[in-house]
């Protein structure tokens, strides 16, 4: 694919984040994307924990996103706007997918996979 490895475990975090804009269940994203993230990594040549794992932390960033259910039921109809919760859910998804990257680095070593 030509991109380092980081770059991809930034776009896996990335896109998983982005991916719970459409679809807001945990469970139904990790069926999806996970079996996808194995058979790239696979496709790649490297370990599928280094894509499984990351994949695996963003999903748990569901409730930094406004269209998180918990967020949704806590909150009174006409509370908050949207982009209220976009903006600062944005930066902190930013900061997330760079938070997951170092993680897996840490991590993917102290267990063995690398």
């Amino acid at each position: 694919m030509g991109l380092p490895l980081p770059a991809i475990i930034m776009f896996v975090s990335a896109f998983t984040i982005l991916a719970h804009c459409f679809i807001p269940n945990n469970v139904a994203l990790a069926g999806v994307l996970m079996p996808a993230a194995i058979a790239f990594a696979a496709e790649m040549g490297i370990n599928p924990a280094l894509l499984g794992l990351p994949l695996a932390f963003s999903l748990s960033a569901g409730l930094l996103l406004p269209l998180d259910p918990v967020a949704l039921l806590a909150m009174p109809h006409g509370f908050f706007r949207m982009k209220e919760m976009c903006r600062p859910g944005g930066f902190i998804s930013l900061v997330w997918v760079v938070v997951v990257t170092l993680i897996v680095y840490i991590l993917v070593p102290l267990l063995g996979f690398m």
